[in-house]
């Protein structure tokens, strides 16, 4: 094999891996003596790569700035097919479309030339995480790596009561809700799929033990087009909304939504809700435009959670 494209396997293959790649394997994947991978590191650091080395079982290469790219040259056909394809996820649920959005302004920005193209809207995240992103990032490249390769993940997470658990867990699926991103695992110590939350695990290593995926793993129980599944007991509401009626029918609160218009500012949403907490917040951000028709358990903790909130000015 020439050594450029020796060079450029070798840096396809190190920003694929979050951990450490031994010399054994890139000298595999290379199809070269383990005693020349030096000479090719160095090429590729000529080239602006920063490189780390480890020693030791399970030491090894791996890339520092895994976001720099070379140039690419793109014709106008092919990013023509990239804006095809953009247009096409856009809108759909089952993508992260902003994730998609994000990667492809990258490359496309690497484009020399002032090729016209459509522009992807800004995406602004009005809560932010208060945790950097690119810590964010590196956890999702972790965890994206341990499921390709199926290898367990020791993780020490916080729960939402403030207190720091260690796991050991098998990663499933990469996902995002309410704009966090989430991974789906197995616990083993519970023996049960669960839900964890990328920006409340506090350490996670991926580690060298191999896991089989469960025989009956059904995905479609722990995740639907509305989120996490196991997430709280779906309800039924019945709302009535004054003033909103183009805001609400924008979108889609729920399952099995219906969406009655009374006159001009007055319609009625009903729809399958989950989790009580997550309603209550629902229903509390419209302050005096959701007057609630039903169920009765959530009139009844609307009305004692007014009256603590006034408790609190007395």
């Amino acid at each position: 094999m020439y050594k450029t494209a020796s060079c450029i396997k070798l840096i396809q293959l190190l920003s694929s891996r979050y951990d450490f790649t031994s010399k054994d394997e890139i000298a595999s994947f290379l199809e070269i003596n383990p005693r020349n991978i030096r000479e090719y590191i160095k090429e590729i650091e000529v080239a602006g790569y920063s490189v780390e080395s480890k020693k030791g079982k399970f030491g090894g290469y791996r890339l520092v700035n895994r976001n720099l790219l070379p140039s690419l040259s793109l014709t106008p056909n092919e990013i023509s097919t990239i804006e095809e394809v953009r247009k096409y996820i856009e809108g759909r649920d089952e993508i992260d479309y902003t994730g998609y959005s994000i990667v492809m302004g990258k490359i496309l920005n690497q484009i020399d030339g002032d090729i016209k193209r459509d522009v992807p809207a800004l995406m602004i995240d009005r809560f932010p995480l208060q945790m950097d992103k690119s810590a964010i990032e590196k956890r999702y490249i972790l965890f994206s790596e341990a499921i390709k390769n199926l290898l367990e993940v020791e993780i020490s997470y916080l729960n939402s009561n403030g207190e720091k658990k260690n796991y050991i867990i098998e990663p499933y699926r990469l996902f995002m809700f309410n704009n966090a991103y989430f991974t789906l695992a197995y616990d083993k110590e519970e023996m049960k799929m669960k839900y964890f939350k990328l920006n409340r695990i506090n350490r996670a290593n991926i580690t060298k033990n191999h896991f089989l995926r469960l025989k009956d793993y059904d995905e479609s129980k722990y995740l639907d087009e509305f989120g996490m599944k196991e997430n709280g007991e779906y309800y039924h509401l019945k709302l009535e909304f004054t003033d909103l009626n183009v805001y609400i029918q924008e979108r889609i609160y729920g399952k099995n939504q219906t969406i009655t218009l009374l006159d001009d500012n007055h319609l009625i949403l009903e729809c399958d809700m989950q989790n009580k907490n997550s309603i209550k917040a629902f229903v509390s951000s419209f302050r005096d435009k959701c007057k609630i028709i039903e169920p009765e358990w959530l009139i009844k903790d609307i009305k004692d959670e007014v009256w603590k909130v006034l408790a609190l000015y007395d």
